[in-house]
């Protein structure tokens, strides 16, 4: 049902990008206002007009155009888009499952809004643009950094289950390390949020795990999914704003401290009747996987039966996941200019440009 609220919030949703880049744009205006102009204007006066009567001028003026009607489509796209998305948020709800259109639009809010931040935090300056979005990396850490830290208060009152009310799993303990990884830049832990923490983002978000039938805002439900939506959001956003470098040795060692602690995990689950790192397949979901790994030859430990087969076959998985989207990650970095995310007319101007006595000749103008 619809309320007054809901149009309110809808309607400041649809507007919320439009106003960004307005502020953007003004504070790029006042920063040239009071920096080099009142000191070259009276060369400036001169250059521009020269420039004014010259077709490049012209030319770059009807880019200058083009580039700011492309920017208001991105804005009104992008102010569209979370509209859609709270509507759907909000009302559709119920529709939780797995492969529902629910779990399809969630699944492309998480690859969309890292993306669309690191368009938000461009600006007029490199330098400005690294400040903010290190600054929205490390906010966005600090609420991934809630669940591990309040799951073993708030889990005990919906479930018993061990595993979500103790967080010692790949994804909880990669949500302790995100912010520490932001805030000191270490490489290897920025590298391990591109490859297995995302990969294990992905790999929970595309099963749409039901732990409380019903609506989507059921804790359990809820909790889980947005704390690995941001196990994917973080990394992207990481990537799109050149916060990181990509180092492959990182990479093979992040694997390489995995391991021991799967194998630990394949001896402990038996004893705590638990399913850290996923060792046992007859706890494993989807239960397609477990009924086939049941299938496979095992051997029993502690009277559970554990199928070295299906082991072999999940750190394959994480194995060759995980190094797959560190290859998509430098197949970003190295094909996609990071223009893509500049909020286009915001962009630096170059001393003794075109585009810099465009700026200047308007500025000068209106002064």
């Amino acid at each position: 049902m619809w309320h007054i609220l809901d149009i309110f919030v809808i309607i400041i949703l649809l507007f919320i990008p439009l106003v960004i880049s307005h502020i953007k744009y003004r504070r790029s205006i006042q920063g040239n206002k009071n920096g080099s102009y009142k000191a070259q204007n009276s060369s400036l006066k001169h250059v521009a007009q020269f420039f004014a009567d010259s077709p490049e001028f012209t030319e770059h003026s009807n880019v200058g155009r083009a580039e700011k009607n492309k920017a208001l489509a991105i804005d009104v796209g992008i102010g569209v888009f979370f509209a859609l998305s709270y509507y759907i948020l909000r009302f559709l709800h119920y529709d939780w499952g797995r492969f529902t259109f629910f779990h399809i639009w969630t699944l492309i809010m998480s690859f969309t809004l890292p993306f669309i931040l690191a368009y938000f935090c461009k600006g007029e300056s490199a330098e400005r643009s690294a400040r903010v979005a290190k600054r929205v990396a490390i906010v966005m850490a600090c609420i991934l950094l809630l669940s591990p830290l309040t799951r073993p208060i708030l889990a005990p009152l919906f479930t018993d289950s061990l595993e979500l009310v103790l967080p010692l799993n790949v994804c909880p303990i990669a949500s302790l390390l995100f912010l520490p990884a932001i805030v000191t830049g270490n490489k290897m832990l920025k590298n391990f949020m591109l490859s297995i923490a995302l990969f294990g983002g992905i790999a929970n978000n595309l099963q749409g795990l039901v732990h409380t039938y019903g609506s989507f805002w059921q804790y359990l439900n809820a909790e889980t999914y947005l704390m690995h939506s941001l196990l994917i959001i973080i990394p992207l956003f990481v990537l799109a704003t050149n916060q990181v470098t990509l180092s492959a040795e990182s990479t093979v060692k992040n694997l390489a401290w995995l391991y021991p602690i799967f194998i630990l995990n394949i001896f402990l689950n038996p004893i705590l009747d638990t399913n850290y790192f996923f060792t046992r397949p007859d706890k494993v979901v989807p239960e397609a996987v477990s009924s086939i790994a049941h299938q496979l030859p095992y051997f029993t430990l502690f009277g559970t039966q554990i199928s070295y087969l299906y082991l072999f076959a999940l750190a394959f998985l994480v194995t060759v996941g995980s190094l797959l989207l560190f290859v998509l990650a430098e197949l970003f970095v190295k094909h996609i200019p990071k223009r893509t995310f500049l909020s286009h007319y915001f962009e630096e101007h170059k001393e003794g440009s075109i585009a810099n006595y465009s700026a200047d000749k308007n500025l000068i103008q209106n002064s």
